[in-house]
């Protein structure tokens, strides 16, 4: 999650009332969110989000919590890579090198930039590897084709998440 307040006595530019915090949530229950946002809020502070949802205090009444989802950014990689004669690259190297791709994809949070560059290091992991190109592309769904293949960095807002799976990570060896 990341948590953004406004301790002004206006609205802020993201449209974030006076006294107020917005919380961008990525994955989690909604009403447990909800919940625990019930219990943390301090009191006289507005909650601001694009979900709104009611949850039952203590004294039995009701309230909203609102917060947002992160709006999520499907990643795809493609990996070129180019073998060494002098090691041996393994069977399922392609395999490694996408799985050590993703599990490096899965460590980044709300508001973190995707860098390129950061790619190399797992890729390089598995022997047998003399050269690699690394390019990202995005999509809108997860299903969707990527748009267009680029090698430098993916600026991430606040609000936005990358969203790394297998299913679009791609491994060539020509």
């Amino acid at each position: 999650a990341f948590v953004e307040g406004n301790a002004t006595e206006i609205s802020d530019g993201e449209g974030r009332p006076p006294h107020s915090f917005e919380s961008v949530v990525a994955g989690g229950d909604d009403q447990d969110i909800a919940d625990l946002l019930g219990l943390i809020k301090p009191a006289g502070i507005q909650t601001y989000g694009n979900e709104s949802i009611s949850i039952v205090d203590s004294q039995g009444g009701t309230h909203f919590m609102e917060f947002s989802r992160a709006t999520e950014i499907f990643l795809h990689v493609r990996i070129t890579l180019t073998l060494t004669p002098e090691e041996t690259f393994p069977v399922d190297g392609a395999d490694q090198v996408a799985l050590n791709v993703l599990e490096y994809g899965q460590t980044l949070q709300i508001g973190d930039d995707v860098y390129v560059q950061r790619f190399y290091s797992p890729v390089y992991e598995v022997v047998g590897i003399a050269d690699a190109l690394i390019e990202i592309a995005t999509s809108v769904l997860p299903g969707d084709p990527p748009g267009a293949w680029q090698t430098t960095n993916l600026a991430i807002s606040n609000t936005e998440v990358a969203v790394f799976d297998s299913g679009r990570i791609t491994v060539l060896i020509p």
